[in-house]
């Protein structure tokens, strides 16, 4: 069991590190380079001082959006690279209130949070900022297999709970990672439980396009296209409002919720409250 309670968010030890921070994890453009293009729309999450968003401004990719929890790495990056969007992480409002990115990056990023939960929160808040068919590239630090890293480990394991979390002498937590932990259990997890609410949705949309076919949303006040509503049922979108929303948004030509085929017929005039 983890015994710190702001162990996946550890903004008082950035914020005293930032002033000699110095980021060397190498970002290896030529691994996605074959799939993004420098037009497509970037967030860097959890970047620092802003090395990496540096690095992919340099090479052309200029709608770049550098996050952090750290108010001190913000204020290092801007002064470092002031042409730079960096901005501290509000993760109140960032993530209802964020525009949509083709490719998400995370760079150093897991290794700062080393409890499962938080990890797999993580992947599915992400899931929510990317636009359909966009990339998350993560690159990260995996279990080191010599002696000193071995007896870290073990020692730690029985204070955290968890094999490959370390607590540095300056007091700062992180954890590596096998390979097929990564894979396996945290994200693809995840993004399978993502699949599944998808699937469960277009399954709705199928079982009542019949119904939709040739309705007049417009005349009833429905901004929809005629034909390509996404109809939710009231029980779906209450149990998932946030996912269901950002379904929909990123989906334009399904334009609207309609909560159900008993609010749709209100909404149409063919039911009586």
């Amino acid at each position: 069991m983890l015994s710190n309670p702001n162990i996946n968010q550890q903004e008082n030890y950035w914020n005293r590190l930032a002033a000699a921070a110095i980021c060397t994890h190498p970002l290896r453009l030529e691994t996605i380079e074959n799939f993004i293009t420098p037009k497509m729309s970037i967030l860097d999450y959890g970047c620092g001082y802003g090395r990496i968003c540096q690095q992919l401004w340099g090479k052309g990719y200029t709608d770049i959006l550098g996050v952090d929890i750290s108010p001190a790495m913000i204020e290092k990056g801007k002064r470092l690279f002031p042409s730079l969007r960096l901005m501290v992480l509000d993760e109140k409002t960032f993530w209802d209130e964020s525009q949509y990115f083709d490719l998400v990056i995370l760079f150093s990023v897991l290794t700062c949070i080393p409890e499962n939960e938080a990890l797999s929160d993580l992947i599915r808040l992400i899931h929510k900022v990317l636009v359909d068919g966009g990339y998350l590239y993560i690159s990260d630090t995996l279990i080191q297999t010599n002696r000193r890293n071995r007896q870290r480990y073990e020692q730690f394991c029985r204070e955290y709970g968890t094999y490959g979390v370390i607590r540095l002498p300056d007091g700062g937590i992180f954890r590596h990672f096998e390979l097929k932990d990564i894979q396996d259990e945290y994200i693809f997890n995840a993004l399978n439980e993502i699949k599944n609410l998808d699937d469960e949705i277009r399954a709705k949309n199928e079982e009542l396009s019949d119904y939709l076919k040739g309705q007049d949303f417009q005349g009833a006040g429905i901004p929809v296209e005629m034909g390509q509503a996404a109809v939710i049922n009231r029980g779906l979108a209450q149990q998932h409002p946030d996912r269901v929303r950002s379904l929909v948004e990123k989906r334009p030509a399904l334009a609207a919720i309609a909560q159900g085929r008993e609010a749709l017929e209100t909404a149409l005039g063919r039911r009586e409250d």
